[in-house]
This record gives structure tokens, sequence and C-alpha cells, in this order.
């Protein structure tokens, strides 16, 4: 995953995917997060989350962005991209996540609640 060393090291977010559980304490805005949360629970865990959440169907799981949005800066002030190498870094960004979804930083996950069997 290209995104571990990034979140790890670079990132003031905090990023367990060794987290046992399902939960992370709560410490202000973003501050109480885990980065791999979505890769923990709808990866790792994936058999765990089915089974406690028979009515909730994964209708599409899409990796995205391994690089564009961090040499963008993110959600800082600054950017390592000008606006002419846009292009090149979403076309970069395209080919990495062709060769491996290992390479993305984000998911996005869609889920559908079943109607109960009545």
């Amino acid at each position: 995953m290209l995104s571990r060393p990034i979140y790890r090291f670079l990132h003031d977010e905090p990023f367990d995917p060794q987290a046992r559980e399902w939960s992370f304490p709560s410490t202000g805005s973003l501050s109480g997060a885990n980065g791999a949360m979505a890769w923990i629970v709808f990866e790792r865990d994936l058999a765990q989350f089915r089974q406690d959440f028979p009515r909730l169907e994964m209708q599409s799981f899409r990796p995205h962005s391994p690089l564009r949005y961090w040499l963008a800066g993110g959600l800082k002030g600054w950017t390592l991209l000008p606006g002419w190498a846009f292009p090149v870094a979403t076309a970069v960004d395209h080919l990495l996540a062709g060769i491996s979804l290992q390479f993305c930083s984000f998911v996005n996950v869609e889920l559908r609640r079943l109607r109960s069997a009545s």
C-alpha cells in the first residue's frame, strides 16, 4: 500500500492498520480518527462486517488517488503540483491504480440496506 508510509510518517492524522477494534478515542476534530479504518472494516474484517451487519450489502468498493491528492497538498494550502502538471498526475494515478489497487490512498465504499424479510 503506497499510502502507508505517507500516512505513517508525513500525515498528522492517526493511521493504524493493526487496530483490533473498529473504534478509536475521540480526541477532537480529525485527531480522533484512524485513516486505515475503511481498509480494516471492508477488506481485512469483511467477513466480520457481513456477519455483524447482514442487512448491509456492499454495492461497490472503489480505491482511488494513489499520488495526486498528496502531491496537490491534500487539504493543506500548499501544493507540489503546478497546474500544468495536474493532467500528468491524473494519468499517473490511473496508471498506478491499473497496476494495483494497493497503490491507492483512498476508497469510496457504497453500501445498500437490504429490506427485511417480512
